[in-house]
């Protein structure tokens, strides 16, 4: 089972990202068989366990698939192989995407469709995505994202089962 989830916690970035943005979620992460998380954080893309991490973020949206082995496996390797160290997290990206989110906010300055201060070799949370493809479509320039947009854009490819969801598609970007 893998299961995708866009969450908020009440730490002070995860406020500010959702104060700037104006949407409920800040933060994209990936669990496997409801035990091991891989995320991106200021520690950078990295690992960790679903308990702890549930224990201090409250989930907003997520999507569970039953995938078969075969199609988690892949997964698991895939994130496993291009993170099988850890990962520096893109500060240039997530600074880039937060003066233009007080651009947007303030002066209503389109969001960018690229991420001019993005670094291939470094992380923010939603590019793990782009080890997903055999199971949503996913879109390109994630760097570019917020969580709550790369939440509006998911969909799941045809052949996938999904076990639940939570949140809609339709969720206005209030930020609760």
């Amino acid at each position: 089972m893998i299961r995708l989830m866009w969450t908020k916690s009440n730490k002070p970035l995860s406020k500010l990202i959702r104060w700037i943005f104006n949407e409920p979620c800040s933060h994209f992460a990936i669990v496997f068989d409801d035990r091991f998380l891989f995320q991106s954080n200021l520690k950078g893309a990295h690992p960790t366990f679903f308990n702890w991490f549930l224990s201090e973020n409250e989930i907003v949206h997520e999507l569970v698939f039953r995938t078969p082995v075969y199609i988690e496996e892949a997964i698991w390797d895939k994130i496993t192989s291009r993170f099988n160290k850890p990962k520096p997290y893109d500060y240039g990206a997530f600074f880039y995407l937060g003066i233009r989110g007080l651009g947007h906010k303030w002066f209503g300055f389109p969001l960018p469709t690229k991420n001019l201060w993005g670094d291939r070799d470094y992380y923010m949370c939603l590019e793990l995505a782009q080890c997903l493809d055999l199971i949503i479509r996913v879109p390109a320039n994630l760097d570019a994202l917020t969580p709550q947009q790369l939440w509006l854009t998911t969909k799941p490819l045809n052949w996938c089962v999904e076990v639940s969801t939570r949140g809609t598609h339709d969720d206005t970007n209030s930020s609760t």
